[in-house]
């Protein structure tokens, strides 16, 4: 085997030559091609083992064969090119190195043979602890590995991969000693973060630890001198954090952080903290303030409760806020526990800040506000007076009496209406000014006034004595009479009747005049009585006017209205939208209806017509549509039509539209003229269809199908696939009629027309287009054979065969009786002479004869 490490074997080969002969062998190496071949030292024996050196190469042996009349080489065939060795593990790998969290192991690569060079990878695996269950760590592929805490309780093992030019193989090393952990160690120390004071809370870091994971941490606070001596436990201190407390004053503060993870504990402790500060006052609950808060009502303050390095001491001052309680000032010399309210208080609300003081310290707390001051409310000393003259009509004053109360009082009013006697009295509503227009609702009986007065501290009311009996008063026009609305024909105006003074209840009548452009030469309008009046065309081109007479107990008294401007026609309006009737298709008539209209006679119409979308909208006016019909046209399909129809008076004109039609249909193919088949009708031909002649929408699309019908031009069948517009008669068309039915097809729909029938399809009669021959050995006693040769013409065409025997030149042929089969056995009597065949084709259309050429 050529291969690195075999041992290869050479063969003398054959000689000849006078014996004996004796034989030598030189090994040689050559390039892979087997060439450039060169001695290899030593290498002169009947075996050769291959060594790395030939991998890639090729071998072969020179053997010289000699006696005693001389001496010969000869060269083997070259080997096939020498193949390396894949590497094979003789002695395993090693792993040296402490098994513990944090050390390194080293692997060695073991012992390998296998052509050189030999490459080496490595992959350390994490087992369990009996060296089994392994698992790749990634990364891991270095020959030293960095033990971690992921390791701990587990085997390591490294697996060693060889890999050279034939291949690679694994060899795995036995597993290490179970992972040990690693005890913790302090790299920093514990720490203690926190202002050391009375009540104060503070906080014990860990400090910084190596070692196995997962390393748990205990706390043990101690008490120390000032120095950071003498330190002791303190019962109970064990958390992270500590409340410090009286006990530790003047002192210091360690804590001693214990790790422990599986490998065992460790113990650290901290630097002291700074001196234990005593405790400043720490107000806990807020100092208070009793007492009513009212102009004159004094106020009492507690100093609230502290805490804090005894003895504590206590000062006080009152301070005056907002409303709100903000903006606060202090009361210049108010220290006291006690605080008297003034008149120049209200309004404000007020707090008390106590002040304490011990040897760490002074603290202030500032009590919550108090409610707002309140005033004093006002109270009545003598009532309200009512002044002026009582009469409907007339303006009554209010006087407010005289009033105590702290200031400023401000005043409010409300009149009452009372009967004669000046009871029984109502509130008039809105009347809350100092003054009060009597009105008639108070005629026949009294008023009164009631006076409100509000301080900051409320309100109080008191109220006036009644007035005499109110008195009426007659009816007077302030205001002339108005006339509102559009003063045109059939329009109608509405008579305002002015403005009337006068005690109710004044009834209205009313008297509507027609009068000249100018508003004079008025005459009453008959029954033109009401409060509107209905504008008619008589009062076209003049003026209206409205006499208003308004009455109450006290009598009667007329007004006339302004003359209205001159009455205008009135213009076109309408009421019905116009309309469309007609049967919405392409080519259909539609008609417009008018609609309704109202307006001063007479009115004229015009019409035009609109294209719009399939929804209504987008509308353009259709040139030239502007009749009251409309001949629908194929550029409207698939839209809507509206009509617009303008109508024209003496005052003007108006649009109105139509609502949009349905949607505009297709009109459907008709057909006006048959389709037809133009062609020759035999077999082989190409007839064609002639759509025939269509109306419809645009565009129009044909398409065809042609039939198969019997003799008669009925029973017709579709024949499959045949839609073109052409179509190439075939043999099963023979003897048959062809129509075409031609489909049409637009948005309308579509319709089917069929085209007269064709003639009947008519046979190709055999054509001969390849001479018949004839096959076998022109020999008496042979059989011929005679093929019929090549032919055109309708199928089916049958064959008929008629010998000949003729001269050696082929000519002066005769037929040979009873010689009318496919093939012929040749006898004596052809002897010396040739045989032709005569083959007749026939079908439907008729027969053909074809002769082949004469035999040898």
């Amino acid at each position: 085997t050529a291969r690195d490490g075999q041992v290869l074997t050479t063969g003398n080969g054959t000689w000849t030559g006078t014996p004996t002969i004796t034989f030598t062998y030189q090994w040689q190496r050559c390039n892979a091609a087997g060439a450039s071949c060169a001695d290899i030292p030593l290498a002169t024996n009947a075996t050769y083992t291959a060594v790395a050196a030939d991998v890639g190469g090729t071998l072969r042996s020179r053997v010289t064969g000699t006696n005693g009349g001389g001496n010969a080489s000869a060269f083997s065939a070259v080997t096939a090119v020498v193949a390396p060795t894949a590497p094979v593990n003789t002695v395993a790998p090693v792993i040296s190195g402490t098994a513990r969290d944090g050390q390194t192991l080293s692997a060695t690569t073991g012992t390998w043979t296998g052509t050189p060079t030999i490459t080496y990878a490595y992959q350390w695996q994490s087992c369990d602890a009996l060296g089994a269950a392994c698992q790749p760590i990634l990364g891991a592929t270095n020959p030293t590995y960095l033990l971690t805490s992921a390791d701990v309780g587990g085997t390591t093992r490294v697996v060693v991969t060889a890999t050279n030019a034939a291949g690679s193989a694994q060899a795995g090393s036995t597993a290490s000693a179970i992972v040990l952990p690693t005890l913790p160690a302090n790299t920093v120390l514990p720490a203690i973060s926190g202002a050391p004071a009375e009540g104060a809370t503070v906080a014990a870091s860990t400090g910084t630890w190596t070692g196995t994971p997962t390393i748990t941490y205990a706390y043990q606070w101690r008490a120390c001198n000032a120095a950071g001596n003498g330190c002791a436990d303190i019962p109970g201190a064990t958390g992270s954090t500590y409340d410090v407390t009286a006990a530790e004053v003047d002192g210091t503060l360690r804590v001693v952080v214990t790790a422990t993870n599986a490998a065992g504990s460790v113990d650290a402790t901290s630097p002291a903290s700074a001196l234990v500060a005593p405790a400043a006052p720490v107000n806990t609950v807020l100092p208070a303030v009793s007492g009513t808060p009212r102009d004159g009502q004094s106020l009492t303050s507690t100093t609230g409760t502290w805490t804090g390095t005894p003895t504590i001491t206590y000062a006080r001052q009152w301070v005056r806020c907002d409303a709100a309680g903000a903006a606060c000032e202090d009361i210049a010399g108010e220290t006291g526990s006690t605080y008297t309210l003034t008149s120049g208080d209200v309004g404000s609300t007020f707090r008390v800040r106590v002040t304490a003081t011990n040897v760490a310290g002074s603290a202030d707390a500032t009590s919550t506000e108090t409610a707002v001051v309140e005033a004093d409310p006002p109270v009545n000393t003598a009532i309200p007076t009512i002044t002026g003259t009582v009469t409907d009509g007339e303006t009554l004053t209010a006087g407010d009496g005289s009033w105590t109360g702290t200031p400023a009082i401000t005043f409010a009013y409300q009149w009452r209406a009372c009967d004669a006697a000046g009871d029984n009295c109502t509130d008039i509503p809105g009347a809350t000014g100092s003054t009060y227009d009597v009105t008639s609702d108070e005629v026949g009986g009294t008023i009164r006034v009631v006076v409100t007065a509000t301080n900051a501290a409320g309100s109080a009311d008191a109220s006036s004595d009644p007035t005499a009996e109110v008195a009426p008063a007659p009816p007077v026009n302030t205001a002339i009479p108005t006339i509102t609305g559009t003063v045109t024909d059939g329009e109608t105006l509405t008579a305002g009747d002015g403005t009337w003074t006068g005690t109710p209840t004044i009834t209205y009548a009313y008297q509507w005049r027609g009068c000249d452009a100018a508003g004079d030469n008025c005459a009453d309008i008959p029954g033109a009585t009401g409060s509107t009046y209905d504008v008619t065309s008589d009062e076209v081109g003049g003026t209206i006017r409205v006499v208003v007479t308004a009455t109450n107990a006290a009598g009667s008294a007329d007004a006339s209205s302004d003359p209205t401007a001159e009455v205008a026609p009135a213009p076109p309006v309408n009421t019905a939208i116009p309309t469309i009737t007609g049967t919405v298709t392409d080519g259909e008539t539609l008609t417009a209806g008018d609609g309704s209209w109202t307006g001063t006679p007479a009115i004229t119409f015009a019409y035009q017509w609109r294209a719009c979308d399939a929804a209504g909208d987008n509308c353009t006016d259709i040139p030239g549509a502007t009749g009251s019909t409309y001949d629908v046209t194929s550029d409207e399909v698939g839209g809507t039509i509206r009509v617009t129809v303008t109508a024209t008076n003496a005052a003007g004109s108006a649009d109105a539209g139509s609502d949009p039609t349905p949607t505009i249909g297709a009109a459907a193919p008709s057909n006006t003229g048959d389709p037809s088949i133009s062609g020759t009708t035999r077999d082989g031909e190409t007839l064609t269809a002639d759509d025939g002649t269509w109306t419809g929408t645009p565009a129009i699309t044909t398409s065809r199908q042609w039939r198969r019908c019997d003799t008669d031009g009925a029973n017709c069948q579709d024949i499959p696939g045949a839609t073109g517009a052409t179509y190439d008669l075939v043999p099963d068309d023979i003897g048959s009629r062809l129509r075409v039915v031609v489909t049409a097809t637009n948005a309308g729909g579509s319709v089917d027309a069929t085209s007269p029938a064709s003639a009947v399809i008519e046979a190709i009669a055999p054509v001969n287009t390849v001479a018949p021959s004839i096959s076998g050995t022109p020999a008496d006693g042979q059989t011929l054979t005679a093929d019929t040769g090549t032919w055109t013409g309708s199928p089916t065409i049958t064959y008929a065969y008629q010998w000949r025997a003729c001269d050696a030149a082929g000519d002066t042929c005769s037929d040979i009786p009873g010689a009318t089969g496919s093939t012929y056995d040749v006898t004596s009597g052809q002897v010396g002479g040739t045989i032709r065949v005569v083959v007749t084709g026939t079908n439907a259309a008729g027969s053909a004869s074809a002769t082949s050429a004469q035999t040898g």
